[in-house]
């Protein structure tokens, strides 16, 4: 046999092993980079989560009212908070909220109509309303918070 193979085959080993050990550094720095960006996002998307908790019982609360010009506003001012969180929000609470947002509006136009005209939409928001509820409260990846017992309200163990 050559002196010269055990060489090559030394040297072929040191730049697969030197390409190999590069990829894994790259997957790795790229894992600690998607770990931090998580870290560093999950207060915004908690208080994004928070305050799409917020507008939903904004909109709880007028929708009980049953007046239209109200629920318009609301609606509204929950479109343009939207505007500006969206991409806070997880995928499934942001389809759910622009929803029951124009939702809302449409109700409300449904409403201001004579009263001869039966009010369709009536059951649909207050659907869209549960289950944006349930979206945020997904949404916000509740396992990442504190566990709270059954009985305590404060969240402390």
């Amino acid at each position: 046999m050559a002196d010269w193979i055990p060489v090559i085959g030394t040297v072929l080993g040191m730049i697969v092993g030197g390409i190999l050990g590069a990829g894994l550094q790259e997957l790795r720095f790229r894992e600690e980079r998607k770990q931090k960006y998580r870290v560093m996002t999950f207060d915004k998307r908690l208080d994004t989560h928070q305050q799409a908790f917020h507008w939903c019982q904004e909109l709880n609360q007028i929708l009980n009212t049953g007046e239209p010009k109200e629920i318009h506003e609301v609606s509204v001012k929950a479109r343009k908070w939207w505007n500006n969180n969206c991409l806070f929000l997880d995928k499934y609470s942001r389809t759910k909220m622009i929803g029951l947002f124009n939702l809302a509006h449409s109700f409300a136009n449904e409403k201001q109509r004579p009263v001869q005209q039966e009010v369709r939409l009536g059951d649909a928001v207050w659907n869209r309303l549960d289950e944006s509820f349930k979206a945020i409260m997904e949404g916000i990846g509740t396992e990442y918070l504190p566990e709270m017992k059954s009985n305590d309200t404060t969240g402390k163990d």
